[in-house]
């Protein structure tokens, strides 16, 4: 398997390289957008990003999710992992977490606004697969090479999407985690965050006893 992944991955031109390994920071799956906006740099632009991916899956590289209205692709398990190694060859895995984990609080500040406006089967539709990505995102920021600022940022705002999933547990852990650095000048942590956080955990608290 090994020689396999080297051979297809000497095969590809060195854009192409570049996009394959650093999508490698995807857990699950992504769209284009994103993918454009995480992984693009001075030297792969954004339209040079979903050239690449349509390249990719063309090469039976990438593959795109079934089932969807809007385009998801993905990497196999195989294939990430073999990318995860050649992003870490490069230098390349710890600033393109950073803006992988950026990325996704953003995306879920926005989508905190949205949960109470929008029909939740929709709301759902459209945040639910990103499950992976936000799990992948808060591990990273929680962890010693991470940035607490956007992990207790990240809890605070994917509360809706961990109760709308039905994911209490694991809601209650990401936030005991983001408890846990908030306090600490270190940290970095808003009180903005700060107070999403406890009033989060506070609904939890009644959510559960109801």
């Amino acid at each position: 398997m090994r020689a396999t992944l080297d051979w297809s991955y000497q095969l590809l031109s060195e854009p192409e390289r570049v996009i394959l390994r650093r999508l490698a920071v995807y857990a699950g799956v992504f769209r284009l957008e994103a993918a454009s906006a995480v992984i693009a740099s001075p030297d792969i632009a954004p339209a040079e990003v979903a050239v690449g991916i349509a390249n990719l899956i063309a090469k039976s590289l990438v593959t795109v999710a079934a089932g969807t209205t809007a385009p998801r692709c993905r990497l196999l398990d195989t294939m990430r992992a073999y990318g995860l190694e050649k992003l870490a060859e490069s230098g390349e895995r710890e600033w393109l977490a950073r803006r992988h984990a950026e990325y996704y609080r953003d995306l879920f500040e926005h989508a905190e606004a949205e949960c109470e406006t929008r029909p939740t089967a929709d709301w759902l539709a459209e945040y639910a697969p990103k499950v992976d990505n936000l799990r992948a995102a808060l591990d990273w920021a929680f962890s010693a090479d991470g940035d607490s600022s956007i992990g207790v940022a990240l809890a605070a705002t994917s509360v809706p999407l961990w109760f709308e999933i039905s994911s209490f547990n694991e809601c209650r852990g990401w936030i005991e985690k983001a408890l846990g650095f908030i306090g600490c000048a270190e940290a970095g942590i808003t009180a903005r965050d700060g107070a999403a956080v406890c009033a989060w955990l506070l609904a939890y608290v009644r959510a559960r006893n109801e």
